[in-house]
């Protein structure tokens, strides 16, 4: 699933909501509900998958993205998505933080430095770990907040959590996020 995605339903986790589940006259323009009509197209996992090929493909897409994202996830998700996305763009390259941490751009957005918090923490590897952690310092500069959730994003995904601790500014990194919480 593309990092934008990611982002948009972790700020937006009430796409989750079932219409069971709303009160009267609470409305959620992001999910199915069959009594306000809205029923084409929402958000679901299943939409919200579509919706990543769909993000991969912004490039080719152009214009067409948002028509394609708003009749796979609805309306509204879809225009949110759209503003999750053109902050993407601002994002650098992975390889390029890969190729140089310390001279490769750091965004000023902190929408970007969020949407680029999930990235780095969802495309390292083993092979990645030094310069991605050496780029990830650069980021606590910028923002407190970016840096302690890709650090916190890390450290609870189980497949990398291993791989991290043995990286010495990874456990630095912790051990100094962890003063905070």
């Amino acid at each position: 699933v593309a990092p934008e995605v990611m982002a948009f339903a972790k700020q937006f986790p009430n796409v989750f909501d079932s219409y069971t589940d709303l009160e009267d006259g609470d409305k959620n323009p992001y999910i199915f509900n069959p009594m306000t009509g809205n029923t084409r197209a929402f958000c679901s996992p299943r939409s919200l998958a579509k919706a990543s090929n769909i993000i991969a493909q912004r490039t080719s897409l152009g214009s067409a993205m948002l028509p394609a994202l708003a009749g796979t996830v609805g309306e509204a998700a879809a225009r949110d998505m759209e503003a999750l996305v053109n902050l993407a763009d601002q994002l650098p390259l992975f390889d390029n933080i890969v190729k140089d941490p310390t001279k490769t751009r750091v965004p000023d957005s902190i929408g970007a430095l969020f949407i680029l918090a999930f990235l780095l923490s969802g495309r390292v590897s083993s092979d990645t770990i030094d310069p991605v952690m050496t780029y990830a310092g650069r980021l606590s500069a910028v923002s407190f907040e970016a840096h302690a959730l890709f650090i916190s994003s890390l450290a609870t995904n189980g497949a990398k959590v291993g791989m991290a601790c043995k990286n010495r500014q990874f456990t630095q990194a912790a051990a100094t996020l962890g003063k905070f919480f």
